[in-house]
């Protein structure tokens, strides 16, 4: 057991969201999001039960100080027992060393086995040393064959936001030639999986769509060349941009990118959905109408006033590939013209009302004896 004190602060529900959500991005593009639970809950019920655990401990120490075995004693009564080297922080201090999964997976059968009457199998399909694990950009697991990728209808995935460790390291040796547009930068990897993500569409019916943060749409330098390598192919189809706080974890507005194999046009159709949302007090809301917008205006192709733009191939390079919605979709709204007579006739109304109303005042302080 730890003999020093850990500090303690008030977390705010919107910081536990966050956390959540970081640790969930760990493994997007590497486990199915079905099972993240299964490791997010385990880590955050390990940790609660150590906290909890770590506070009984010091209270006892504070009170029979003297009397180690006596602590020993009375911790054996609490609600979950402890093994010393399955708890949070005994996993947390050996981080940094191989063998982390093990680790994990030995210390949650040595809590099983100390509370076996009330955790008796529940940590039998969990495990942190499994092959589910991997990667998906260094180690894909959907393939067909040794050598190829396989591929789908429909792609669509949610990634996480400018991912700094996301296999840049051999890359550029890649067997599934899927960064032969272009190297992403070594340290955001959202190009790193639209790459992966359009290489899995199949060749005449493939679709995806790719939840992006803003930044993809204009960042130069590599991810420039990369887009404009997209485009010029003719994949890229719809761009949507999103209203913000709609994702837990960030409050930041994203974007929405909709890619086809075989297009019906060469042309790339931009929605501004920004403002169309239901504003709640964390998270904000896209409403069944909002939806059915973007849905019917994506069906249709149309330009819409201040919400929509097709954009041909010339618009998008003399942009220079940049894809930032407000280029092409123009949302300014007019201010009403202000009729300076109107306001004069006005001021002078609202001027001899209050020269009324103060020559009342001075008649009623006079009738009060107030001179």
């Amino acid at each position: 057991m730890n003999d020093t004190a850990i500090p303690t602060a008030p977390v705010s529900q919107d910081a536990i969201n966050a956390a959540v959500w970081a640790a969930c991005d760990t493994f997007r593009g590497t486990v199915d999001p079905s099972i993240y639970k299964d490791f997010v809950l385990t880590t955050l019920f390990l940790k609660y039960v150590s906290d909890v655990w770590q506070d009984h401990y010091d209270a006892y120490k504070k009170q029979y100080g003297d009397h180690p075995e006596l602590i020993k004693e009375m911790l054996k009564n609490e609600r979950f027992v402890l093994p010393a080297h399955a708890s949070f922080y005994a996993l947390h201090t050996q981080r940094h060393s191989a063998g982390n999964g093990e680790r994990i997976d030995k210390a949650l059968h040595a809590i099983e086995e100390a509370n076996i009457t009330k955790l008796r199998d529940v940590f039998q399909d969990i495990s942190f040393n499994s092959n589910k694990l991997g990667d998906e950009i260094c180690d894909p697991k959907l393939l067909d064959g040794a050598a190829s990728l396989k591929h789908f209808d429909i792609v669509v995935a949610n990634p996480p936001f400018s991912l700094e460790k996301w296999g840049f390291e051999g890359a550029d040796a890649d067997k599934f030639s899927r960064f032969r547009r272009g190297l992403p930068p070594r340290t955001k990897g959202d190009y790193a999986f639209i790459l992966h993500m359009v290489e899995t569409m199949k060749p005449g019916t493939g679709r995806m769509a790719v939840v992006v943060p803003h930044g993809v749409l204009f960042r130069g330098a590599a991810e420039g060349r990369i887009r404009q390598k997209l485009i010029e192919e003719n994949l890229l189809d719809v761009v949507i941009g999103l209203p913000e706080k709609l994702f837990y974890g960030t409050g930041i507005p994203a974007a929405v990118l909709v890619f086809r194999k075989n297009k019906a046009d060469d042309k790339v159709l931009f929605i501004d959905a920004s403002r169309d949302f239901e504003a709640g007090k964390n998270q904000n809301l896209l409403r069944e109408a909002d939806l059915q917008r973007i849905l019917s205006t994506a069906a249709t192709r149309q330009r819409v006033d201040k919400y929509a733009y097709l954009a041909t191939p010339a618009e998008i390079a003399e942009n220079d590939f940049n894809l930032n919605i407000p280029r092409y979709v123009d949302t300014f709204e007019e201010e009403a013209e202000i009729d300076l007579m109107a306001v004069r006739k006005e001021r002078e109304q609202l001027k001899a009302e209050l020269e009324g109303l103060e020559a009342r005042m001075d008649m009623y302080l006079k009738e009060l004896g107030y001179e």
